[in-house]
């Protein structure tokens, strides 16, 4: 591959963190995800292949940290809900209503929504970078875009 965690951490850093911003939604927590990502990566990088490009490998890895970190919390009060002021003023109104549409969806609509939309990945490459089929990538997006226009539409 050639590339060295300091070389891919000065490249990808910003946007590893923007993924895990936009899932999470918090700055702290976008921060533990993406310290996170970067350790496993330091581990996972020599038996890194190259099947898929850098950028794939570690959107799969940010997606998956962030699941794994929502899944964590969810039993505990959210620190996204205790500090929404941290993120509300580097916000502009559409954003914050994107924020609070996606907090109404399953983080695996939030995810393949996120990766197609957001990123720009085909809907193939949002499955095979979430390890799942395209049908079901398709039905979350979907149904993620049907549940979000629901909830905004409440909203207004």
């Amino acid at each position: 591959m050639g590339e060295n965690l300091k070389d891919i951490y000065s490249r990808y850093s910003k946007f590893v963190y923007n993924v895990a911003l936009r899932m999470l939604g918090n700055t702290m927590d976008a921060e533990d995800v993406l310290q996170d990502v970067f350790v496993k990566l330091e581990n996972k990088l020599s038996s890194f292949n190259g099947d898929s490009s850098i950028k794939t490998f570690l959107y799969r890895m940010v997606i998956n940290q962030s699941i794994d970190y929502i899944r964590k919390h969810r039993s505990q009060t959210s620190r996204a809900e205790k500090s929404m002021l941290d993120i509300r003023p580097a916000m502009n109104d559409d954003s914050l209503l994107l924020y609070f549409m996606l907090e109404t969806i399953t983080v695996e609509q939030r995810s393949a929504i996120l990766l197609y939309e957001i990123c720009g990945f085909s809907q193939k490459e949002v499955a095979s970078i979430l390890n799942v089929s395209l049908g079901t990538i398709r039905s979350r997006i979907s149904s993620g875009i049907t549940k979000m226009a629901a909830s905004a539409c409440k909203e207004v």
